[in-house]
Order: C-alpha cells, then sequence, then structure tokens
C-alpha cells in the first residue's frame, strides 16, 4: 500500500460505530434463567403490551413493548416453517389457551400465533418459558435474547 492509498481512507477516521436505538434495551440470559427477570419486564409493562417471542437457529427471541393501545396482554408467536407451528398450536392446545383472532391493535403478523398472556406476571413468564421450550424446542442451557421497548419521554 502506498500514501496515496492510505490518503484515501481518510473518511475511514470519521466513521461511527452502529448504536442501537435508545428504544431497545438487550439481554441475554440462558433460559433456565429468564423468568425471573422476565416477570419484573411483564410488570414493568404495566397492563397493556406485547410480547414476541420465536426462535432463530439456536436461540429464543423474546420482546416486551408496553402499548397503551392493546387492550390487556397479547403474547406473539412467531414462527417460521409448518413444523414449528405446528409444535406450537400442540402446546397451546395443551395449555388450553384459545387464540386471539380479532386485530390486536396496529400489531400484524402473517407468521404468527397471537394468544392472551395470563395477568399474573410470573405466569405469563412461566408461560412464555414453557413455549420457548416446548414450543421452540430450546433447551434450559439455550441462549435467550431479551428485549424491553423503553418509553421515549
Amino acid at each position: 500500500m502506498g500514501c496515496k492509498d492510505l490518503f484515501d481512507l481518510q473518511e475511514v477516521r470519521n466513521w461511527r460505530p452502529y448504536a442501537r436505538p435508545r428504544w431497545l434495551r438487550p439481554s441475554t440470559d440462558r433460559l433456565a434463567y429468564i423468568e425471573g427477570y422476565l416477570t419484573r419486564l411483564l410488570e414493568s409493562a404495566g397492563k397493556s403490551h406485547v410480547v414476541c417471542i420465536s426462535r432463530f437457529q439456536d436461540a429464543g427471541q423474546v420482546t416486551v413493548i408496553p402499548d397503551p393501545d392493546v387492550e390487556g396482554r397479547v403474547l406473539f408467536a412467531l414462527w417460521h416453517n409448518v413444523a414449528q407451528e405446528q409444535a406450537l398450536l400442540t402446546l397451546f392446545e395443551e395449555v388450553s389457551l384459545s387464540p386471539i383472532s380479532e386485530p390486536v391493535g396496529r400489531w400484524k403478523g402473517k407468521q404468527s400465533l397471537r394468544y392472551p398472556l395470563p395477568p399474573d406476571a410470573c405466569a405469563a413468564a412461566r408461560l412464555i418459558g414453557e413455549v420457548l421450550r416446548d414450543g421452540y424446542g430450546l433447551s434450559n442451557l439455550s441462549i435467550i435474547n431479551l428485549y424491553y421497548h423503553e418509553k421515549t419521554a
């Protein structure tokens, strides 16, 4: 590389690292340990929120989003293939939850199942853990990425 090449890279010095949006506060833990933390997140989200869960490769994703336009607490279980959809449907049938058929605020999802979450945050966290284990087939040692949508002032 000559001096000219290094000079051409002057713009690189002005690059800034990508910052995550302020409204997403990530946390990562193992499935065996998330229920207590998830309970506190659900409690802080209030009485109206959406929880989106999914599996990406060998990790689970959980996003808690407070939304005053949603009545109650709603779980969106995203699926990526027919086998995953069937496993989720079977699990929800086993725990005797009826799906939500009407629209949920502004939230849509072609490849997601919508179910009400229990009003008790601890019970809701247990249900989410069960869905991650039995619906998505994740083990207790699987990494779970938790995201919480922070309200901006």
